[in-house]
């Protein structure tokens, strides 16, 4: 099928000159094309840095051969400062099963490298700190982090990281994996998972992002 614009230039060509080949005027015609190409280039946009996300979901880790589970709420915001840097911050909170509750709060700046409109590579730096109520312990530190972001599709967004973190007592390393599916504007439907494979240790959210 024509486009609209395109049937516009040729209706009164065809009228006038109906036993006639039909010539198109070639500004005519880019100038019925470019809209389209518009269209296409403004939906592959790339993965958004200025957010708010709320998410809650459980934390599992071994002790002695037992698994015990946790009750996680995760919220999380970023904020695009300019092309290529953005400030994040991430607050966990997990209740004990006997009572009690640990917390962790993340907050730092970061650096994103455009590979394609739709395909971010980035690294951030953080001040991370982290409380737990049962064994009174409190401790603070520094965490980097490298990872990748991608638009699958237009609604689909699925990215991967790798997070270290010093305390100044101990470290760790853990892997990250996440996809948002748009559901209408900037609402989407959050999915994350993170492990810790030397403290036995992962979490699992499911929430709800806005970006923006």
């Amino acid at each position: 099928m024509l486009p609209l614009t395109l049937l516009t230039v040729l209706a009164p060509l065809t009228a006038t000159q109906a036993d006639d080949p039909v010539t198109v005027p070639a500004d005519a015609a880019t100038a019925a094309v470019t809209p389209a190409i518009d269209e296409v280039v403004t939906e592959a946009a790339g993965p958004s840095w200025s957010y708010v996300q709320v998410a809650a979901g459980t934390t599992t880790f071994e002790v002695l051969g037992t698994d015990i589970d946790l009750d996680t709420v995760d919220v999380k915001a970023g904020a695009q400062v300019s092309d290529t840097v953005y400030l994040h911050a991430t607050y966990q909170e997990s209740d004990f099963t006997l009572g009690g509750k640990a917390t962790g709060l993340k907050i730092g700046a970061g650096l994103r490298a455009p590979l394609s409109p739709t395909v971010d590579l980035f690294a951030q730096g953080s001040y991370v700190s982290a409380e737990a109520e049962t064994i009174n312990a409190e401790t603070d530190g520094w965490g980097v982090d490298a990872g990748i972001r991608a638009m699958v599709a237009p609604r689909l967004e699925l990215g991967a990281s790798v997070q270290y973190v010093d305390d100044g007592t101990l470290d760790s390393t853990t892997y990250e994996g996440h996809a948002y599916f748009n559901v209408v504007g900037g609402l989407a439907l959050a999915a994350e998972y993170l492990t810790d494979p030397d403290a036995d240790q992962s979490t699992t959210l499911f929430g709800l992002r806005y970006s923006f």
